[in-house]
């Protein structure tokens, strides 16, 4: 009785795999299932991406801002211990060129080498632009020995930044500037209106009008280091969507594009913006 039972019962699997239209009937799919299943993955994959890149973008922006507030408070306590000045900028051609010497002030304040680069522009932090004009390096730049970091500095001196946007001091002192034949004189501002370092947002030399902002170049930018191209942080379809900026109070926030000004007026530099 159990052999027959158990011979009946595989009579049954035999019939039902090789009855038409019954699961298990075939051994594989059929080239159009296959067809199907791939065009689902595709559709899903795309519904995904978009969502994966911009918590991607989400993540880099609050690393940035991060990264912003350890500087900014950095060079509070510095100035805080140095008679409320910021360190002198002697050397470098772009805003974000950090002289050796300043250098050496950042990460006797904690400021880490990983902490000077954007993460909107990881590769940056590579030791080509971090060692890129050493000490004792004879060229036509002169002696001043200078590191290329991810973000603008406004310590007074800073190379190609204009006048009025440098801080010679953590406490903000009035601006004089002359506007033709006319000086003008403007109160100290507050620190909480202060810019003290940038993400590195940067057109093309000589594209500085906030009014034409929307047909400037932002990437492949050449400069002295020709295995990267330089560009803004944190593009968006080819514009930069803003960046974060470390303001003179300890504060970080994130500044859209549109909302930004070019900051530096040298020629020979790209235009930096924040």
């Amino acid at each position: 009785m159990r052999l027959a039972s158990l011979d009946l019962f595989r009579i049954s699997r035999k019939v039902f795999r090789n009855a038409p239209g019954k699961l298990g009937a075939s051994p594989g799919f059929t080239l159009v299932e296959l067809l199907v299943v791939m065009g689902v993955i595709g559709i899903l994959a795309s519904l995904l991406l978009p969502s994966l890149s911009a918590a991607k973008e989400s993540a880099r922006r609050t690393k940035c801002m991060s990264n912003l507030k350890q500087f900014d408070m950095g060079m509070i306590m510095y100035g805080d211990e140095n008679h409320d000045k910021m360190p002198d900028m002697a050397g470098g051609l772009w805003a974000w060129d950090l002289p050796y010497a300043v250098s050496d002030i950042l990460l006797k304040n904690n400021i880490t080498r990983d902490i000077m680069y954007d993460p909107g522009f990881p590769e940056m932090n590579c030791d080509g632009l971090w060692n890129f004009y050493p000490p004792a390096t004879s060229g036509p730049y002169g002696t001043n020995a200078y590191r290329v970091i991810g973000y603008a500095m406004t310590f007074p001196g800073t190379a190609s930044e204009t006048y009025t946007n440098q801080n010679p001091r953590v406490s903000p002192q009035p601006i004089s500037y002359t506007n033709g034949d006319t000086v003008v004189n403007l109160p100290a501002p507050n620190r909480s209106d202060r810019a003290l370092v940038a993400g590195a947002t940067i057109s093309a030399r000589t594209q500085n009008d906030p009014a034409q902002r929307a047909s400037y170049q932002y990437s492949n930018i050449t400069g002295g280091y020709k295995p990267l191209p330089h560009r803004s942080a944190h593009l968006l379809r080819g514009r930069p969507a803003g960046d974060n900026v470390g303001m003179l109070d300890g504060r970080a926030q994130w500044r859209k594009f549109s909302d930004m000004l070019p900051r530096t007026d040298d020629p020979n530099s790209p235009v930096f913006w924040w």
